[in-house]
């Protein structure tokens, strides 16, 4: 009998190591599935245009950009409250005080688009797409 438990426990042994090889296939890449990333696409980044909105005036006033560009404005509040509205490209965006906020600025048109914040009718701009 004290002969025979090693030789149990050796095959044992084996066929435990027989059966975790016959799960592995030799010269396969491994799985990396979702662990990949696309080459970033020039045409898909966003511009980043900086904008000041204080108690009268945004600054710039006048955007220019081309169309089909993707662009997002980034809008700084550093006084009162506002908002950046321009009813022609769908903007109606609220800032206070304090605040900053990007949003999208769509450049599907060719066009002069004017744009004013609707607290103060002296705050007002162009958004110029060629």
């Amino acid at each position: 009998m004290k002969k025979l438990l090693p030789l149990l426990a050796l095959c044992t042994l084996l066929a435990a190591c027989s059966a975790n090889q016959a799960s592995v296939i030799p010269n396969q890449p491994s799985d990396t599935t979702g662990t990949e990333q696309p080459a970033p696409d020039p045409m898909n980044e966003s511009r980043v245009i900086d904008m000041v909105a204080s108690n009268f005036q945004f600054s710039p006033t006048i955007i220019n950009l081309r169309k089909g560009e993707n662009v997002v404005l980034r809008l700084v509040a550093t006084s009162g409250t506002h908002t950046f509205t321009s009813a022609a490209l769908g903007l109606d965006v609220a800032i206070s005080e304090g605040e900053t906020k990007g949003f999208n600025i769509p450049t599907d048109n060719a066009g002069t688009f004017e744009f004013h914040s609707t607290s103060n009718a002296a705050m007002t701009g162009q958004i110029i797409i060629e």
